[in-house]
This record gives C-alpha cells, sequence and structure tokens, in this order.
C-alpha cells in the first residue's frame, strides 16, 4: 500500500466492492496430532463454496471465523456439530470482537499455538477477517493494485447517498495516506460482479 500511497497522483481506477452483511463465528479447535490438524484444514477449505473463511491460528490450536448469509446461519451449527463430533475440545464463539480475539491469543499462548496476523481495518485500524466493503486503488492496466478493507461500523458512519460519495467518504477517511483520494474527481465505468468502477478524471 505504500507505494500507492506515495504517489497517489499516479492512480488511474478505484473500484468499490460492498458485502453483505453476514453472521459470524468462531471456532477454536485442539487438533490433538497432525491428522487432525490437516482433517480441520480440509473441513474449512471445502466450506468456502458456502461461508467465508479466515484463519486465526496454527499449531496445537486451529482457530477459524466464518461468516455465513443471514439466510444460511444453520451452516454455522453444523460446522459445530462435526467438530465436537470428531474432536474432544471445541470453543465456538458467535460474534468476532475484541473479546473473542483475547480468547484466541490467551488459548494460542497456553497451547503454543501461533495466531495469524488479521488485516486492519483502514480507518479504525481494528483487526477486521471480513471487511463491509474493499476499495481497490490501481495505477493502471499491468500495475499492481493495493486494496483496503473497512469494518461494518467504520463502512456505515461513511455511508453516503450515492457510490460515488461512499468511495469518496471512505477514502477521505482512510488512515494510511489515500485522503487526498477523497476529492477526487470520479467516473463512473461499466462495472460487474459486484465490483463498482471508478475512473480518475485530471
Amino acid at each position: 500500500m505504500s507505494s500507492v500511497c506515495s504517489a497517489v497522483e499516479s492512480v488511474s481506477e478505484i473500484c468499490l466492492e460492498p458485502q453483505p452483511a453476514g453472521v459470524r463465528a468462531v471456532y477454536l479447535v485442539e487438533a490433538g496430532s497432525r491428522a487432525g490438524s490437516r482433517e480441520i484444514e480440509e473441513l474449512f477449505r471445502e466450506l468456502e463454496s458456502r461461508v467465508q473463511v479466515r484463519r486465526l491460528s496454527t499449531g496445537r490450536l486451529m482457530g477459524y471465523a466464518a461468516q455465513a448469509r443471514r439466510s444460511d446461519t444453520a451452516i454455522l451449527d453444523a460446522i459445530e456439530d462435526v467438530l465436537r463430533e470428531s474432536f474432544p475440545y471445541v470453543l465456538v464463539q458467535r460474534a468476532f470482537d475484541e473479546v473473542t480475539l483475547r480468547v484466541v491469543s490467551d488459548l494460542c499462548a497456553k497451547t503454543g499455538s501461533r495466531m495469524l496476523p488479521l488485516p486492519p481495518c483502514g480507518i479504525c485500524g481494528k483487526p477486521e477477517p471480513f471487511p463491509a466493503a474493499t476499495v481497490t486503488v490501481s495505477a493502471g492496466r499491468g500495475s499492481p493494485a493495493a486494496g483496503r478493507g473497512y469494518c461494518a461500523r467504520c463502512t456505515a458512519e461513511a455511508s453516503r447517498p450515492t457510490n460515488k460519495e461512499f468511495v469518496r467518504s471512505l477514502l477521505a477517511a482512510d488512515r494510511d495516506g489515500l485522503g487526498s483520494l477523497g476529492e477526487a474527481h470520479l467516473e463512473r465505468r461499466p462495472s460487474r460482479s459486484g465490483t463498482i468502477r471508478f475512473r480518475l478524471r485530471s
């Protein structure tokens, strides 16, 4: 992201991807063995076609966060049932917040496991496994794109009547040097697959 921040004048395109709200759960499982770890990894890998998955820890304690659509919350119960049938120690938290992260951190310390880093919200800086909105900036065809994710609270606070005003509001509040892009002149481009694209006009 620093290369984009150091040369925001070279940015040619901004893409906004709003994400639907969902229901979250955190699963902490004591694997017990390498075979157990592989079984847990395979389970969550298979689930990626139905729910969003983010790994939280590795080692003796395997931690995962999952987010399901509000209409498909039964799958979160099914994941818990499968894990409890196969492993003696399973802890499930039906939320993702600072308290949950402290629980994961404490259990990792006790079990000698490693807590994995999570991307921060681009505005408040809190860890966010499933951003409510993502903004990607690019300097043009062939140039690497850089993305920023924003949590549900910051996304709601930045909400505006139009998508153009919304993306400007997010960028203006961004804590990592993208504020100047919030004043850019944006022109809507053809969009697809839920991605809203804008071209920067000079």
